[in-house]
Order: structure tokens, then C-alpha cells, then sequence
């Protein structure tokens, strides 16, 4: 199975777990008091406004007129609380074939707790004002062209317990105002042109399950801080990022399910695991060479290295060429199977 497949996977079931959870609570997650919505027409009237910022759009978001105010609620892309059916709490208009700008405007819904335009042509900078949606806990802005620094106050939007920035065009510093959500628990920076080094204030995020960091350009020694983050189970910190040193020996502390640090510049080994990384774990660097014989030179190498995790159950290698951007797959789980 594929990472991409292995993300979207755990991200399809931490919202399934986080939406049931939620909505079976005392405090729906669709509830609010009914003091605090606006009127129907004015929540339509700024989702227009915010429609004026896009260049293209889904033929279906034409019902998107004040007019139509009335019927707010089943409009595309919108969900309602579930107690008055009059406030606005999601916006989800993913894959609607969307470019142009996402607007300020949308932090006048300040009932919003999930706001996923995800797999859009979004470009632009992205709005610093998002802290003013502090009921929000989902925020998924994955595959689209933001660009410029993701400075966003985050640290007021202390709900956030998913935020997927994946394959954008951010630069700059990871944003530190997300060490400050303490709910956070899905972290996806990846696939971005972040530099620096990892902040080591990200060791401080207790509830974090997942974090993908990989696909930027991120260089410096890996803060061993990032093993105290205790309930993470997926950690991705390679594609194209060039860290020195080795693994923290703090690693073995995280109670990882799969582990992946691939060096662009090389083949590295790459190994998801069901048990907690055991320090210290080394990594299989071979010159770029799409052709050569994986099983044998993994065989080969796991006899010096792999002894020292035996306790590891590997249950998927890979290895990944630059020279063609893609993974070299096939015998290498065997060969994974054959070691331990």
C-alpha cells in the first residue's frame, strides 16, 4: 500500500472517529446555543461575498445566491447545526474545481467549526484572520497554492483538533503557533518549501497521533524532543528534506505505528512499524541505482543493522529513486518477511 493511500486512509478514520465522537456528546458537534447565529440571509450574503473571490467553480455552486437564502442549509457544500438548523458550522467544498482566492470574509462565520476546501486551485495567501474562527476544529486547506508564510495566530483556536496543509506552496518557518493546541492531533505540514529546522516546542503537542512533516526543505538535527509526542503513531519526515545526524535515541519512547525518513539525495530504508521504534534504528543509504537487486542488498544489510530492532515487526519496505521520483516496490516485502 502506498503512503499516499496510508494517509488517506488514517485521515478518513480519525474524522469518521472525531465527527461520531463528537456528535454523540452532550454538546453536539453540530449544537449551538441559539443565541449565536446570524440571520440566514446575512450568513448567505457571506458566502456570496466569498464566492465573488472565485475565477472558477463547480457549476453547482450557482445556487450560492442570497436569493436563496431561505434553503441556506442544503445548499452545496453546507451543513447546518443540528438543534436550530439555522447556523452555518461546515463548510466542506472540496473538489469542487475551485480557483482563485479564498477571502477573508469567511471568518465572519465564526459558528464554523470545520472548514475543509481541500483539492481546489486555491492560490494566494491564505487568510492570517482564520483565528477568529475559535469554534473550529477541523481546518483543511490540502492541495491547493497557498503561498507565503503560514504565520496564522493559531494559538486562539484552541478546538483545532485537525489541520491538513499538504501540498501547498508554503515557505518560511514551520508555524509555531501551532505548538499551542493543546487538542491538535493530526498535524500535515508535508509536501510544502518550509525550511529550517523542526521547531523542538512540536515535542510539546501531547495528543498528537499524526504528523507529516516530509516534502519540504527542511535541513538541521532532528529534535529528540519530537519522542516525548508519546501518543503519535505516524511520523513522516522524509521526501526531500536533508537532516544531519542520526535518529534520536527519544524515538524509541513514541509509540510509532509507522515511521518514515527518506533521504532524497539517496535511497534510504524506509519501515512502517506496529511496535515502538527501539533506538537505535539505522537507515539503508545506496547510490541511485533503479536497477539493482533490492532483496539481495536488503538481506545483505539487514544482517549487520537490523539486529539491533529485532523486536521490530516490519511489515512494508521500500526504497525510494530520486532519479525517477517514484518507489522501487515488488520483492522488497518479502524480503521484509524473509529478515524477521
Amino acid at each position: 500500500m502506498a503512503v499516499s493511500d496510508v494517509r488517506a486512509i488514517f485521515f478518513s478514520s480519525l474524522l469518521v472517529v472525531f465527527f461520531t465522537s463528537s456528535s454523540s456528546s452532550s454538546s453536539s458537534f453540530y449544537s449551538l446555543s441559539s443565541h449565536n447565529y446570524l440571520s440566514l440571509r446575512r450568513q448567505a450574503s457571506i458566502l456570496v461575498s466569498l464566492k465573488q473571490g472565485f475565477e472558477s467553480f463547480d457549476p453547482s455552486l450557482d445556487i450560492w445566491n442570497v436569493s436563496n437564502h431561505k434553503s441556506l442549509c442544503s445548499w452545496p457544500g453546507i451543513q447546518c447545526d443540528n438543534t436550530s438548523n439555522r447556523s452555518v458550522v461546515s463548510l466542506n467544498i472540496s473538489s469542487f474545481n475551485i480557483s482563485g482566492f479564498l477571502s477573508p470574509v469567511i471568518t465572519q462565520l465564526q459558528s464554523l467549526v470545520n472548514l475543509t476546501v481541500s483539492d481546489n486551485s486555491f492560490s494566494g495567501e491564505f487568510p492570517q484572520e482564520i483565528h477568529k474562527l475559535t469554534r473550529l476544529q477541523v481546518l483543511n486547506i490540502s492541495t491547493n497554492a497557498f503561498s507565503g508564510e503560514l504565520n496564522c495566530d493559531f494559538s486562539q483556536l484552541q478546538e483545532l483538533v485537525v489541520l491538513d496543509a499538504y501540498d501547498n506552496e508554503f515557505n518560511g518557518s514551520l508555524p509555531l503557533g501551532v505548538t499551542q493546541l493543546s487538542k491538535l492531533q493530526h498535524l500535515h505540514l508535508g509536501g510544502n518549501y518550509f525550511s529550517g529546522e523542526i521547531p523542538p516546542t512540536y515535542g510539546g503537542l501531547e495528543q498528537l497521533i499524526y504528523l507529516h512533516l516530509g516534502g519540504n526543505d527542511l535541513s538541521g538535527v532532528l529534535a529528540g524532543e519530537l519522542g516525548n509526542l508519546t501518543s503519535l503513531e505516524q511520523l513522516y519526515l522524509g521526501y526531500y528534506n536533508e537532516f544531519d545526524g542520526g535518529i534520536p535515541p527519544e524515538f524509541g519512547a513514541a509509540s510509532l505505528v509507522c515511521f518514515s525518513l527518506v533521504r532524497f539525495s539517496e535511497f534510504s530504508l524506509v519501515c512502517f512499524a506496529v511496535a515502538p521504534l527501539p533506538p537505535p534504528v539505522a537507515t539503508f543509504d545506496k547510490a541511485s541505482n533503479a536497477s539493482m537487486d533490492a532483496a539481495t542488498e536488503l538481506k545483505s544489510f539487514a544482517g549487520d543493522s537490523l539486529t539491533l530492532a529485532s523486536k521490530l515487526l516490519l511489515v512494508a519496505i521500500t526504497l525510494y529513486d530520486p532519479a525517477v521520483k517514484s518507489f522501487v516496490g515488488g520483492s522488497l516485502t518479502l524480503a521484509c518477511h524473509n529478515i524477521v
